[in-house]
């Protein structure tokens, strides 16, 4: 698949073309090349494409047009990425809304998350009109009000953007890292900040659930395969007959996405080696493998993963549909070249609008 990126803007921001090129390069494989176009007047007569990616940023010109209608004679699939107000602005085969903003879209994941599963629909001919994408805190915050969540529990709150949005009647959130401000702001008598690794909250603080079970936890903590193992054992052994764990970063979109690495800093490192640019760089380390573990090793455990945000894995105390069965050695000699070969069998990988309809 030949691909050209448009990238459209009163200005040219260096930042941002930085960004773009690493995101396409962190998506490039043998059956997708790329093209970065940054001036509409280097798409001419000979200009062949399978897919123009249009980023349209800030309003559009009349020779944008004029360029688009002659990569649509030659059956070119149109995509525009843009804020939901500048739908209407350019014709196009599938939208992906980037509402708010572009900045705030890069620094989530939500574009090259959201730009793959576009081409991977593309490629299976079920691509859709529009995009937008479902993020962590909409599953979250839909699954409290559907299991009635008293006690909500968050491994990995990193700058709190997540933690500080949820609302539930009891929160803990738990991180080494010293809280931000806007965390700080967010406590109260029933909203509980612990500065500790996930491993010795758990060792230390037993008598907090001696009254009160989990009802839901979310784990985004370190992105490695044995910690994200053993903080889902460690909230199973306190979650409710009918709770649920949600966990990030279970379906990496690249072997670059998956680079291994203790710390997200040790990743951004490496991956500036080989040109990419940290800014636009979202990590996720082989936190996949955990549920292939669950997945092989408990038969009374239901697991999937929502294909949204990176992959959120869905675990909760029921008879599983299906299981795997990779012995804990095998798991370990897996690496992304196998996950790659049959992803949606391995992670169970479930539409996430068909999962938040269910609940």
């Amino acid at each position: 698949m030949n691909i050209a990126i448009i990238y459209q803007d009163t200005t040219i921001n260096p930042m941002i073309l930085s960004v773009l090129q690493s995101i396409f390069k962190m998506l490039e494989n043998k059956n997708r090349i790329y093209s970065l176009i940054t001036n509409s007047n280097q798409i001419n007569d000979t200009s062949t494409f399978d897919v123009a990616i249009i980023v349209l940023l800030k309003g559009n010109d009349e020779n944008l047009n004029d360029k688009i209608s002659l990569l649509k004679k030659k059956n070119t699939t149109i995509i525009v990425v843009a804020t939901k107000e500048m739908q209407n602005i350019l014709p196009s085969d599938s939208f992906i809304d980037i509402s708010p903003n572009f900045i705030s879209f890069i620094k989530n994941g939500s574009l090259i998350y959201t730009l793959n599963k576009v081409l991977n629909d593309l490629e299976s001919g079920k691509n859709k009109e529009y995009y937008s994408p479902i993020l962590r805190r909409t599953v979250i915050q839909r699954a409290i009000k559907a299991i009635n969540v008293n006690t909500y529990l968050e491994i990995g709150v990193s700058n709190g953007e997540n933690f500080v949005e949820i609302e539930a009647p009891f929160v803990i959130g738990i991180d080494p890292i010293e809280p931000n401000k806007q965390v700080k702001q967010s406590l109260s008598e029933n909203r509980f900040y612990f500065q500790l690794k996930s491993d010795e909250f758990f060792k230390n603080n037993k008598n907090i659930f001696e009254k009160r079970k989990i009802d839901l936890a979310f784990i985004d903590g370190a992105h490695n395969y044995h910690q994200a193992l053993r903080d889902v054992q460690n909230c199973l052994n306190y979650l409710r007959p009918d709770g649920l764990i949600i966990m990030h970063d279970c379906n990496p979109i690249s072997p670059i996405i998956e680079t291994p690495a203790t710390v997200y800093e040790e990743a951004c490192e490496k991956v500036k080696a080989i040109g990419i640019n940290p800014y636009g760089y979202a990590w996720t380390g082989d936190v996949w493998k955990t549920i292939l573990n669950i997945r092989s090793t408990h038969k009374d455990l239901k697991v999937i993963t929502l294909d949204c945000d990176f992959g959120l894995g869905i675990i909760k105390k029921a008879t599983p549909e299906s299981c795997l069965n990779y012995s804990i050695d095998q798991i370990e000699q897996l690496t992304y070249n196998e996950l790659e070969k049959d992803r949606v069998m391995l992670l169970n990988l479930t539409d996430p609008e068909e999962f938040l309809n269910s609940l």
